[in-house]
């Protein structure tokens, strides 16, 4: 099994995924994916998988993580501590040494694809994240690399995202889940017609926090696996030669059927499904179930939930794009009478 993890950077991917994830059972989670994956096919990959479904200890012991580093400085920016931590990268609380201002830095993990192309991309991509003005999108300023490794700095958010809040206070009424979710939309909305698709889109990329006026609002956090859609437009170069071929971007279980199979070959509506799919775990407590037919599987949410929000869900969970509601706005636009925008103050209480 080791060996074959180790040749194998799609299983490796999806179990460091599922292994990270705290609010299913892992042997659901890894059944769950042998269904939904279609590389998983392969009878060396389910072997695997299989082996790791029966014995969970073996593989956290034979792949323990390493230590997060201590690390005491980031280009000019003093570290304060480690707030987040995940597979693509470690995000620290910082402060800029002149300016005396907190923000957030996501250093990414030193395995990734080659240093300076992972540079060259996160200056690019915060050249266009720079110029972003949204309340519901958090805003990237600057980029680098310390010793090599690339950083990426965004504005400090104070709260909670909402697969910690979905933790803390079980799964929520649907117009405080409909809310939330229109208003990650509605930043989407605007990230898209400035040529960015997040491609990463899920409950813990969304944080509930306050803006300068004391409400609650959500910011959608993380564009840093974005693809920007206007490079070509710029004159830069496509991202398609910054990963290895058949790299999956993104988290599998919150993924478009389209971006599973090819993350380059997505648009809009790759995070209009995975909207539906935070949806459905704001709902549920988890990601949706694998497609019935041409449609999803809804069954966790048929017997209690309003049929008006079932047929949006089916739409947006659509497993052909061309079925799905053609943008955020669209998905907002249907959220919206069905939302409470009042109710989500008691959420951060």
């Amino acid at each position: 099994m080791q060996r074959h993890l180790e040749s194998c950077d799609r299983c490796l991917r999806v179990l460091e995924q599922l292994l990270a994830r705290e609010t299913d059972p892992l042997v659901m989670s890894l059944k769950h994916s042998l269904v939904s994956d279609p590389f998983l096919a392969e009878p060396s990959c389910q072997r695997a998988v299989r082996r790791i479904a029966l014995d969970p200890q073996l593989w956290q012991a034979e792949n323990a993580e390493k230590p997060s580093p201590r690390i005491a400085k980031i280009g000019s920016y003093r570290v304060e501590e480690m707030i987040a931590e995940g597979g693509m990268g470690i995000v620290f609380r910082a402060v800029h040494e002149d300016l005396n201002k907190t923000v957030a830095i996501k250093l990414l993990r030193s395995h990734l694809p080659p240093v300076p192309e992972v540079v060259r991309r996160f200056r690019r991509e915060c050249r266009t994240l720079g110029q972003m003005q949204h309340p519901n999108l958090v805003t990237a300023f600057d980029a680098g690399a310390t010793e090599g490794t690339p950083f990426l700095v965004m504005e400090y958010v104070a709260g909670i995202d909402l697969a910690k809040l979905v933790k803390r206070s079980g799964v929520l009424s649907a117009p405080n889940a409909c809310e939330l979710v229109r208003q990650a939309a509605t930043g989407l909305e605007y990230a898209w017609k400035k040529g960015v698709v997040h491609r990463d889109v899920k409950p813990s990329n969304l944080m509930l926090t306050r803006d300068g006026w004391g409400h609650a609002i959500v910011k959608v956090l993380d564009l840093g696996v974005a693809r920007l859609l206007n490079q070509a437009k710029e004159g830069a170069q496509d991202d398609s030669t910054l990963s290895s071929d058949g790299q999956i971007m993104g988290t599998r279980a919150y993924m478009a059927p389209e971006q599973a199979r090819d993350s380059h070959d997505v648009d809009t509506r790759a995070d209009v499904y995975s909207l539906g799919a935070t949806l459905h775990e704001l709902l549920t407590g988890r990601p949706p179930l694998p497609a019935v037919g041409d449609g999803p599987n809804l069954s966790l949410l048929e017997p209690v939930t309003p049929p008006t929000l079932l047929s949006i869900l089916r739409s947006v969970l659509a497993p052909d794009r061309e079925h799905r509601p053609p943008s955020p706005a669209a998905v907002a636009q249907l959220l919206a009478p069905l939302a409470a925008g009042h109710l989500i103050e008691s959420l951060l209480s």
